[in-house]
């Protein structure tokens, strides 16, 4: 069902949610309750101004009635259904459900995000006790210290008799062994619930970026701010894991760069008021498009969302905006002009873009891919693909080409789309 036709529906919901009655709406609107009956019920089509006054009543933006749930609310409950295929979720109705039951549907999103982070942290231990060699010494000083206290154990609680002088020796051993044996332990427990602290459910790469969004737009870097310095020394205070503050270092001073090759006010005196120009602005101010991706996601006024890479097409960095979601854990929209960069770097992609299932707002992105040697001649390239997502200015268009995309192929509800057959075939289990 296309959204505008549960413009209605979505009318009726709040006004019962409020505790509006019909006809106390209808008055308020200047209409009949019997008109407002046959637009509840999807009877009559409305817009313009009637909409606007019955928002304005119901105390709700017109678009929250005209467009219901964004594609970010919807990608999420068909995640949900994705996590639980034994259940036999309607998913062709979840526009129908989020719309009608705004309320339920955030709960189900709420539960089903709150799993993913607790499932995330359970693989995230699993991991660590795999492969973190720190915590595989400090096991094994234990098992070897408690192995060593149960064999002096053993000898002085045997039936031999044992001569005064090693008994001693032996209870000397046994204390010795018991205070290193305490010592590991409460060492053991207190990293452990450090690194539970610092996590908290979330990756490193997860911590900074909700710390640069708490940041904002970053005026320390522009002329006559604090400084890289100051933003550097705040990271420091507020990243709860060393892993995070390398990332948010790295950030930091490729940040720092982008605002000092385009500071703000030239940055947005070269746009004007029209929508920006990546190849424009990259040449005014001879930056490479990726710089300039990077700066117009930075600077919160725009609007920006941004996705980064690495070669393997692992998510790097992510910046989300309103209605283009962008998936938290594993890989991305195999069609995202993000992944079609990295198969011919150096030269730019760019697409219209729109949700599959969700509602019909645009999006213009650009994507390219860059090679860089940062261990010098001679050492292995590094490969790095930047996306630029912009809302399409004036809502949906539909005299544009638009290309179709997901989040992922894991909550994509386009069945025909190619990469997802693919994929399906290989045995992804979609």
């Amino acid at each position: 069902m296309h959204p505008a036709s549960l413009t209605g529906a979505r009318i009726r919901r709040r006004r019962l949610d409020r505790g509006v009655k019909q006809s106390d709406l209808a008055r308020a609107c200047g209409i009949s309750a019997s008109y407002l009956n046959l637009i509840e019920h999807d009877r009559r089509r409305i817009g313009g101004k009637l909409l606007a006054d019955i928002a304005e009543a119901l105390e709700v933006t017109p678009d929250r009635l005209r467009v219901g749930a964004d594609a970010g609310e919807i990608a999420a409950l068909r995640a949900a259904a994705a996590d639980a295929p034994e259940v036999p979720a309607e998913l062709d109705v979840a526009e129908d459900f989020a719309a009608r039951f705004p309320g339920w549907s955030g709960l189900v999103a709420a539960q089903a995000r709150r799993i993913a982070t607790l499932q995330r942290t359970v693989e995230l231990m699993g991991d660590r006790m795999t492969h973190d060699p720190q915590l595989a010494a400090s096991l094994h000083n234990i098992l070897s210290t408690v192995t060593a206290i149960r064999a002096t154990s053993a000898i002085l609680a045997g039936d031999d008799p044992v001569e005064p002088g090693w008994q001693q020796r032996f209870h000397r051993n046994l204390y010795e062994d018991s205070r290193r044996l305490a010592e590991a332990t409460e060492a053991l427990v207190d990293d452990l619930d450090a690194d539970a602290a610092a996590e908290t459910g979330t990756t490193p790469l997860d911590q900074m970026e909700e710390w640069l969004e708490a940041v904002g737009s970053l005026e320390e870097l522009e002329p006559g701010g604090a400084g890289e310095a100051a933003l550097l020394a705040a990271a420091e205070a507020a990243l709860p894991s060393e892993p995070a503050r390398a990332l948010a270092r790295r950030e930091i001073a490729r940040l720092a760069a982008d605002a000092r090759a385009m500071p703000a006010a030239a940055l947005a005196a070269a746009i004007g008021r029209a929508p920006p120009d990546p190849f424009a602005l990259a040449d005014r101010f001879g930056v490479s498009l990726a710089a300039v991706f990077r700066r117009l996601a930075a600077l919160r006024e725009i609007g920006a969302g941004l996705v980064i890479c690495d070669g393997s097409g692992t998510l790097t960095r992510r910046r989300q905006v309103p209605g283009f979601p962008v998936p938290r854990f594993g890989a991305a929209c195999p069609v995202w002009p993000l992944y079609a960069a990295l198969g011919q770097v150096g030269r730019p992609v760019t697409a219209t873009l729109v949700q599959a299932g969700g509602a019909a707002e645009r999006f213009r992105s650009w994507a390219i891919a860059e090679t860089r040697h940062p261990g010098g001649y001679g050492a292995v390239p590094v490969t790095e693909a930047t996306m630029l997502v912009l809302p399409v200015a004036g809502g949906a268009r539909a005299d544009a080409p638009a290309l179709t995309v997901g989040a992922s192929c894991r909550v994509c509800p386009a069945a025909d789309c190619a990469a997802r057959r693919e994929l399906s075939i290989l045995g992804a289990g979609l």
